[in-house]
């Protein structure tokens, strides 16, 4: 019986055994199993991270390649729209290599080479020591801009330079500033000049008024006329220098209304030879009109036109010897109309020819006179306005000729 028991005792804690032996495999199964998902989960969670780096590299990559398509875009549009901007530019380097140059660089420092490639150095595109010394100052200076203004002889011009430093390179930007130079320096000129004309007809008024006055005081017939003469011619000039000034004024604002339109000439020079009538009867003068090719019609500004024949016939008339003769002659062909005004009085020398249709010219010789010096001007500008040409031939004592050509 005892064995029986311990038998049964025996396979109970057999059953025991073997009870936890199996538990003790099934938990370490577990654990492995758990290690095992575990460490897949790492893995998986390094795989995720890997390919979020991928991801954020591949966007960095695009917006690069992005940025050098827009680059290379820009540097292709820019050196195809180079050579029309304004301003001359220059790119640098530190040793002054021309890294690029556009055309209209060239053209502001006469360089006339289409060829720009044979400048590879700031000395090949010029020797001028200041623009040298700009381009050195902007090399060793902090500042990131630079500007200065040049001016260069023979011919003579004015330049704005300003540079820009930037990444070790110099871009220059070179600018003409000679015609604005020049435009203030006429107008400067021209209220100078102005200013002057003006005063001395209202200073011989003054003078002549008070003689004048005294003339009436001591009841002086004689010189009550003769000052009063002087009055009236001074006040004539005054109200011509006006009229002239306002026509010039005109002119160049644009203010004065062209209209440009086809009209008989035989009528035109009749109505304009009224004008200068009394002019050309107190000095005796014959105007001959001579008009070829039996043409009827041109095509002008009828009232332009009219100050140009009223201002140089009556210049004419003004320099000619009392009893002589005043030639215009008119031609139209191969469509153009040629007017040429011909004079046989004092003339003006070589050296003043090229200056008689600047604003208050006046000869210092022969022609000398009191007037403004606006007349020719004026002429030239309107004839400006018809995209024609007009220039004078001359010798001292022997006339002036002034020929004008406008296409038709």
């Amino acid at each position: 019986m005892f064995f029986l028991v311990s038998i049964i005792v025996l396979l109970f804690l057999l059953n025991i055994f073997f009870y936890y032996l199996q538990k003790t495999k099934f938990d370490l199964l577990t654990k492995n199993i758990n290690n095992l998902f575990k460490d897949n989960d790492d893995k998986l969670e390094n795989l995720s991270d890997l390919s979020l780096i991928t991801k954020l590299i591949r966007e960095k990559i695009n917006e690069k390649n992005s940025e050098i398509k827009s680059i290379k875009e820009f540097g292709e549009l820019f050196d195809l729209s180079k050579n029309y901007f304004e301003e001359g530019i220059l790119f640098l380097d530190y040793q002054k290599n021309i890294k690029s140059i556009n055309k209209r660089a060239l053209d502001l420092f006469d360089k006339n080479n289409k060829n720009v490639n044979i400048f590879s150095k700031l000395t090949d595109f010029t020797t001028n020591l200041e623009v040298l010394e700009f381009v050195e100052n902007c090399v060793t200076s902090s500042q990131s801009e630079s500007k200065k203004l040049i001016q260069t002889s023979f011919p003579e011009k004015h330049f704005s330079l300003r540079a820009i430093n930037v990444n070790e390179t110099i871009v220059l930007f070179i600018r003409d500033l000679t015609e604005l130079v020049t435009l203030d320096k006429t107008r400067k000129e021209f209220f100078a000049n102005t200013s002057h004309e003006l005063k001395t007809p209202v200073t011989s008024i003054q003078l002549n008024v008070e003689a004048l006055k005294n003339s009436i005081k001591i009841d002086n017939k004689d010189d009550f006329d003769y000052f009063l003469e002087k009055i009236t011619n001074d006040s004539n000039r005054l109200q011509k220098i006006s009229k002239e000034i306002g026509d010039v004024h005109a002119l160049e604002t644009g203010s004065l209304p062209v209209n440009i339109k086809e009209f008989i000439i035989d009528d035109f020079i009749l109505e304009t030879k009224i004008l200068i009538d009394t002019l050309l009867d107190s000095k005796k003068i014959n105007l001959k009109i001579t008009k070829k090719n039996k043409f009827k019609k041109v095509r002008l500004d009828r009232n332009l036109f009219k100050i140009v024949f009223e201002n140089i016939l009556s210049n004419s008339i003004r320099y000619s010897k009392t009893g002589s003769s005043i030639e215009l002659d008119l031609t139209k062909s191969n469509g153009q109309l040629e007017m040429i005004f011909k004079d046989f009085g004092t003339g003006v020398s070589e050296n003043e020819l090229t200056h008689i249709f600047e604003r208050f010219y006046r000869s210092e010789g022969l022609r000398s006179d009191k007037h403004s010096g606006l007349g020719l001007s004026i002429v030239k500008q309107i004839v400006k306005i018809h995209e024609g040409k007009i220039f004078a031939k001359s010798s001292l004592n022997k006339g002036l000729s002034i020929t004008i050509q406008i296409p038709q």
